[in-house]
């Protein structure tokens, strides 16, 4: 996925007012397991080192968007992230029901 993308699905899900209230620099970093967020006032940087850890960093910036200054860091503990679906009781996850999701 093209970082454009990525800006144009933060745009919609920051809402097109909130996102162009802020100045959003965006630092990709050598490190993969950086993630740094950091906000005072309006001016909001975030550094990644994977596109997961840009849309995780996203996420908590509509998080604390009442917040007008933080800074938050983390360090994945692994190279890859996944996603981890469950959504049976008491029952098994067939391929149609992936499909669906």
């Amino acid at each position: 996925m093209k970082l454009e993308s990525c800006l144009n699905i933060a745009k919609e899900y920051l809402g097109m007012e909130y996102y162009s209230s802020l100045n959003i620099a965006l630092k990709q970093s050598a490190d993969f397991s950086v993630l740094k967020v950091s906000r005072n006032n309006e001016n909001v940087i975030i550094e990644y080192g994977q596109l997961a850890s840009l849309f995780r960093g996203l996420t908590l910036l509509k998080e604390k968007h009442q917040e007008k200054q933080f800074e938050y860091t983390f360090r994945a503990k692994f190279k890859t992230n996944g996603l981890m679906l469950d959504c049976s009781r008491n029952g098994v996850l067939r391929k149609e029901n992936v499909k669906e999701m």
